[in-house]
């Protein structure tokens, strides 16, 4: 896992490796930094992308977004702009936070951080995930051999067709499940392994289902 390229986006995983490598913090990273900014911009992806896997099976299906900015500009156009976006994202993030949890190369960078390198107060490193413990965080009612088949799926998905994807590919069959246990599990992952081990509050979710005229997706 490196730095965000849209470092001009302030709210943004926004550090490159060279600013971080940088830091008068010793070390290789700026712990404190990720854990503030990082790590929670990827956990908002996978909440995003979870999100959007539920619009666009939803019943009746939307057609169009409009998108309101705090300043007063909005935006409006096909909902596949958006949910796209989040999904495609979701998919890179699932296989960019397995790689950091379970330390596993894939086709990781020599300067990607992974959770090993995070150390507790008493100097003690966090240790990685077993690939094969990653669906021991999985939501209480998903079995764990269709979780460890998920995220097989997911990032499978993430490095093969995420270039080509649209939502008529992903909400077909159990895809959308796959993809949506996979983001729930990960996330569970992170809290638990990363936050917790080290004593720290998990961080506030972000996205957010908004409900109009009492209407939910479930």
């Amino acid at each position: 896992m490196t730095g965000c390229p849209l470092r001009h986006f302030k709210h943004c995983w926004s550090a490159t490796f060279e600013q971080l490598r940088q830091s008068p913090i010793m070390g290789t990273f700026d712990q404190k930094r990720f854990l503030n900014e990082h790590i929670p911009y990827r956990i908002h992806c996978l909440e995003a992308c979870f999100h959007a896997l539920r619009i666009i099976i939803a019943d009746p299906p939307a057609t169009s977004v409009k998108i309101k900015f705090d300043m007063g500009y909005e935006m409006v156009g096909p909902l596949a702009l958006v949910t796209n976006g989040w999904i495609e994202h979701g998919l890179i993030t699932c296989r960019v936070m397995h790689n950091f949890l379970t330390g596993n190369k894939g086709k990781r960078r020599k300067d990607d951080i992974t959770i090993d390198q995070f150390v507790k107060n008493n100097g003690e490193s966090l240790p990685l995930v077993k690939i094969e413990d990653i669906a021991d965080f999985r939501p209480e009612y998903l079995s764990r051999d269709f979780v460890i088949k998920a995220i097989d799926f997911t990032l499978l998905h993430a490095s093969k067709t995420v270039a080509h994807i649209t939502d008529a590919e992903i909400a077909e069959g159990q895809d959308v499940e796959c993809i949506q246990a996979a983001c729930l599990t990960l996330i569970t992952a992170i809290h638990v392994n990363l936050y917790d081990a080290l004593g720290l509050q998990k961080p506030i979710p972000l996205v957010q289902e908004s409900k109009r005229n009492e209407r939910s997706l479930s």
